[in-house]
C-alpha cells in the first residue's frame, strides 16, 4: 500500500537569498514536505517501518537555520538529507515559500519545489 506523509506549511524566519538585504533583514517562510512510501499490512501499526514526521520537521529545521543564497539549494538539501534518513522513502516533495519577496511589486510569495524519487 502507498502512503504519504506530509508536513504543510512549516513557518520558519530564515535569511535566504541572493541580495544582501535578504541576509541581513531576513524573510518570512513557509515549507510543505510530502514523503511517499510503501507499506504491508503488517506494517502500518509499527513506527520503524513508516516515517517519523517529528524528524522530517528536525531535518527542514537545520536546513532552514543555514543561509543559502538560492531556494533550489535548500529545497534540493532537504529532499535530499530525507531520503537518506529512510530508506523506506521512495519519493519526497519539498516546496519552500518566500513570502513577500523583493520584486519592487505586490507579491504574496515565491516558491521553489523538487521532487526526488529513490
Amino acid at each position: 500500500m502507498k502512503f504519504n506523509v506530509s508536513l504543510n506549511e512549516l513557518s520558519f524566519y530564515a535569511y535566504h537569498g541572493i541580495h544582501e538585504e535578504e541576509t541581513k533583514i531576513g524573510n518570512r517562510y513557509s515549507l510543505n514536505i510530502t514523503v511517499s512510501l510503501f507499506l504491508a499490512p503488517d506494517e502500518v501499526s509499527q513506527i520503524n517501518k513508516t516515517i517519523d514526521y517529528s524528524v522530517i520537521a528536525n531535518i527542514a529545521e537545520k536546513a532552514m537555520q543555514i543561509p543559502t543564497p538560492l531556494l533550489e539549494t535548500v529545497v534540493y538539501n532537504i529532499a535530499n538529507d530525507i531520503l537518506a534518513t529512510f530508506n523506506q522513502a521512495q519519493n519526497v516533495t519539498v516546496e519552500l515559500f518566500k513570502h513577500t519577496p523583493p520584486l519592487g511589486i505586490l507579491c504574496k510569495s515565491s516558491s521553489v519545489k523538487i521532487e526526488l524519487n529513490r
